[in-house]
């Protein structure tokens, strides 16, 4: 799911999440936050993850991308 330059906010990645069949996720967005990436990395499963300008993106949230098992490919 490629979302670039589109208003994403962590209440779209827990819907997302949700969902629980996400692999693919390329986002740029301002708004996400540790809560947004926390949501999917902990209910999808994930294979590929960029995350372009999400300054509230802290390491809390790269803590949960590294317990994902599936994860194959990450740009930060």
């Amino acid at each position: 799911l490629g979302l670039f330059d589109v208003a994403v906010d962590d209440m779209f990645l827990a819907e997302v999440a949700r969902a629980g069949s996400l692999t693919s996720l390329h986002v740029a967005s301002e708004l996400i936050t540790d809560a947004g990436i926390i949501a999917v990395a902990e209910s999808c499963p994930l294979t590929s993850l960029q995350l372009v300008r999400v300054p509230k993106v802290t390491d809390r949230a790269l803590e949960s991308i590294a317990r994902c098992k599936t994860i194959r490919e990450l740009y930060l």
